[in-house]
Protein backbone atom coordinates (compact mmCIF):
# COMPACT_ATOMS: atom_id res chain seq x y z
CA UNK A 1 0.00 0.00 0.00
CA UNK A 2 3.46 2.14 0.56
CA UNK A 3 4.31 1.48 -2.02
CA UNK A 4 1.50 2.34 -4.28
CA UNK A 5 0.70 5.10 -2.44
CA UNK A 6 4.11 6.91 -2.87
CA UNK A 7 4.46 5.84 -6.69
CA UNK A 8 0.67 7.78 -6.64
CA UNK A 9 2.28 10.93 -5.20
CA UNK A 10 5.34 11.15 -7.16
CA UNK A 11 2.90 10.66 -10.48
CA UNK A 12 1.10 13.25 -9.35
CA UNK A 13 3.72 15.83 -8.08
CA UNK A 14 5.16 15.23 -11.60
CA UNK A 15 2.08 16.57 -13.22
CA UNK A 16 1.63 19.38 -10.91
CA UNK A 17 4.90 20.74 -11.01
CA UNK A 18 4.28 20.52 -14.83
CA UNK A 19 1.11 22.11 -14.19
CA UNK A 20 2.99 24.92 -12.01
CA UNK A 21 5.16 25.56 -14.72
CA UNK A 22 2.99 25.65 -17.78
CA UNK A 23 0.89 28.05 -16.18
CA UNK A 24 3.33 30.96 -15.35
CA UNK A 25 5.95 29.45 -12.42
CA UNK A 26 5.80 30.18 -9.11
CA UNK A 27 3.12 32.82 -9.41
CA UNK A 28 0.81 30.30 -10.87
CA UNK A 29 -2.13 29.75 -7.73
CA UNK A 30 -1.88 26.36 -9.08
CA UNK A 31 1.22 26.39 -6.84
CA UNK A 32 -1.46 25.84 -4.27
CA UNK A 33 -2.64 22.87 -4.97
CA UNK A 34 0.56 20.83 -2.95
CA UNK A 35 -1.74 21.97 -0.01
CA UNK A 36 -4.28 19.36 -0.83
CA UNK A 37 -1.71 16.77 -1.04
CA UNK A 38 -0.33 17.68 2.38
CA UNK A 39 -4.15 17.37 3.82
CA UNK A 40 -4.03 13.89 2.37
CA UNK A 41 -1.22 12.80 3.47
CA UNK A 42 -1.94 13.52 6.97
CA UNK A 43 -4.99 11.43 6.61
CA UNK A 44 -3.09 8.07 4.98
CA UNK A 45 0.33 8.37 6.24
CA UNK A 46 1.85 9.01 10.05
CA UNK A 47 2.94 12.69 11.31
CA UNK A 48 6.76 12.29 10.22
CA UNK A 49 5.31 11.43 6.68
CA UNK A 50 3.35 14.08 6.45
CA UNK A 51 5.69 16.61 7.35
CA UNK A 52 8.26 15.20 5.62
CA UNK A 53 6.07 15.28 2.40
CA UNK A 54 5.28 19.26 2.84
CA UNK A 55 9.34 19.24 3.41
CA UNK A 56 9.88 17.84 -0.20
CA UNK A 57 6.88 19.96 -1.51
CA UNK A 58 8.47 22.93 -0.46
CA UNK A 59 12.23 21.58 -1.20
CA UNK A 60 10.50 20.53 -5.02
CA UNK A 61 9.03 24.36 -5.30
CA UNK A 62 12.27 25.56 -4.20
CA UNK A 63 14.21 24.03 -7.15
CA UNK A 64 11.30 24.97 -9.43
CA UNK A 65 12.39 28.74 -7.96
CA UNK A 66 15.30 28.37 -8.04
CA UNK A 67 15.69 27.35 -12.38
CA UNK A 68 13.45 30.06 -13.05
CA UNK A 69 14.73 32.79 -11.53
CA UNK A 70 18.24 31.93 -13.11
CA UNK A 71 16.11 31.61 -16.58
CA UNK A 72 17.42 27.53 -16.56
CA UNK A 73 13.76 26.67 -17.00
CA UNK A 74 12.46 29.48 -17.47
CA UNK A 75 8.30 29.69 -16.68
CA UNK A 76 5.82 29.06 -19.64
CA UNK A 77 2.55 31.04 -19.90
CA UNK A 78 0.28 28.80 -21.76
CA UNK A 79 -3.11 29.69 -19.57
CA UNK A 80 -3.50 33.32 -18.14
CA UNK A 81 -3.44 31.72 -14.73
CA UNK A 82 -0.20 33.93 -13.74
CA UNK A 83 -0.10 37.28 -11.54
CA UNK A 84 1.34 39.90 -13.22
CA UNK A 85 4.81 40.54 -12.00
CA UNK A 86 4.69 43.81 -12.82
CA UNK A 87 2.45 44.62 -10.59
CA UNK A 88 3.10 43.02 -8.15
CA UNK A 89 6.72 43.44 -6.82
CA UNK A 90 8.08 40.76 -5.00
CA UNK A 91 10.71 37.42 -5.75
CA UNK A 92 9.58 34.46 -6.74
CA UNK A 93 11.89 33.19 -3.08
CA UNK A 94 9.43 35.55 -0.60
CA UNK A 95 7.07 34.03 -2.69
CA UNK A 96 8.54 30.13 -2.40
CA UNK A 97 9.01 31.27 1.55
CA UNK A 98 5.44 31.61 2.00
CA UNK A 99 4.09 28.89 0.18
CA UNK A 100 6.60 26.65 2.20
CA UNK A 101 5.22 28.02 5.94
CA UNK A 102 1.87 27.84 4.23
CA UNK A 103 2.99 23.77 3.87
CA UNK A 104 4.48 23.06 6.88
CA UNK A 105 1.65 25.00 9.05
CA UNK A 106 -0.76 23.35 7.36
CA UNK A 107 0.84 19.64 7.55
CA UNK A 108 0.73 20.87 11.53
CA UNK A 109 -3.08 21.61 11.01
CA UNK A 110 -3.62 18.38 9.46
CA UNK A 111 -2.13 16.22 11.02
CA UNK A 112 -3.14 17.61 14.76
CA UNK A 113 -6.41 17.07 13.38
CA UNK A 114 -5.91 13.71 12.23
CA UNK A 115 -4.13 12.67 14.92
CA UNK A 116 -7.07 13.27 17.52
CA UNK A 117 -9.32 11.45 15.43
CA UNK A 118 -7.36 8.07 15.31
CA UNK A 119 -7.20 8.60 19.38
CA UNK A 120 -11.21 9.02 19.56
CA UNK A 121 -11.86 6.12 16.87
CA UNK A 122 -9.28 3.69 19.34
CA UNK A 123 -11.05 5.19 22.46
CA UNK A 124 -14.89 4.41 20.34
CA UNK A 125 -13.56 0.81 19.45
CA UNK A 126 -12.12 -0.16 23.66
CA UNK A 127 -15.77 1.01 24.24
CA UNK A 128 -17.15 -0.88 21.57
CA UNK A 129 -15.25 -4.47 22.85
CA UNK A 130 -16.15 -3.87 26.10
CA UNK A 131 -20.03 -3.69 25.47
CA UNK A 132 -19.63 -6.75 23.11
CA UNK A 133 -18.09 -8.68 26.11
CA UNK A 134 -20.40 -7.23 28.58
CA UNK A 135 -23.33 -8.64 26.21
CA UNK A 136 -22.18 -11.85 26.01
CA UNK A 137 -21.73 -11.85 29.40
CA UNK A 138 -25.19 -10.89 30.07
CA UNK A 139 -26.42 -13.38 27.56
CA UNK A 140 -24.50 -16.36 29.39
CA UNK A 141 -26.41 -15.35 32.83
CA UNK A 142 -29.65 -15.39 30.82
CA UNK A 143 -28.95 -18.63 29.61
CA UNK A 144 -27.89 -19.50 33.22
CA UNK A 145 -31.28 -18.15 34.32
CA UNK A 146 -33.42 -20.19 32.11
CA UNK A 147 -31.40 -23.49 33.14
CA UNK A 148 -32.04 -23.04 36.75
CA UNK A 149 -35.66 -21.80 35.76
CA UNK A 150 -36.47 -25.52 34.18
CA UNK A 151 -35.91 -27.74 36.50
CA UNK A 152 -37.37 -27.75 40.33
CA UNK A 153 -34.37 -30.61 41.96
CA UNK A 154 -32.17 -28.22 44.38
CA UNK A 155 -29.13 -30.66 43.17
CA UNK A 156 -29.82 -30.39 40.12
CA UNK A 157 -30.21 -27.01 39.95
CA UNK A 158 -27.15 -26.23 41.69
CA UNK A 159 -25.08 -28.79 39.72
CA UNK A 160 -26.22 -26.70 36.66
CA UNK A 161 -25.39 -23.52 38.25
CA UNK A 162 -21.36 -24.87 39.16
CA UNK A 163 -21.23 -26.06 35.19
CA UNK A 164 -22.46 -23.06 33.57
CA UNK A 165 -20.71 -20.54 35.89
CA UNK A 166 -17.70 -22.57 35.20
CA UNK A 167 -18.45 -21.79 31.50
CA UNK A 168 -19.38 -17.75 32.19
CA UNK A 169 -16.42 -17.18 34.46
CA UNK A 170 -14.01 -19.69 31.29
CA UNK A 171 -12.80 -21.70 33.78
CA UNK A 172 -12.02 -25.87 33.80
CA UNK A 173 -14.14 -26.52 36.64
CA UNK A 174 -16.71 -25.44 39.39
CA UNK A 175 -17.75 -26.93 42.33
Amino acid sequence: LKQSLSAQIALDWIALISLVHYTGGIWSPVAMAFIFHIIIGAILLSRQACYLLAAFAALLLGIVVLFEETAVWPPVLLLELRLNPTQVEVSGFFLWAALAVILIVTAFLATSITTRLREKEMALSQSEQALIRAYDEMAKLYQLGQIVNSTLDFKETLGLIAENAAKLMNMKACF
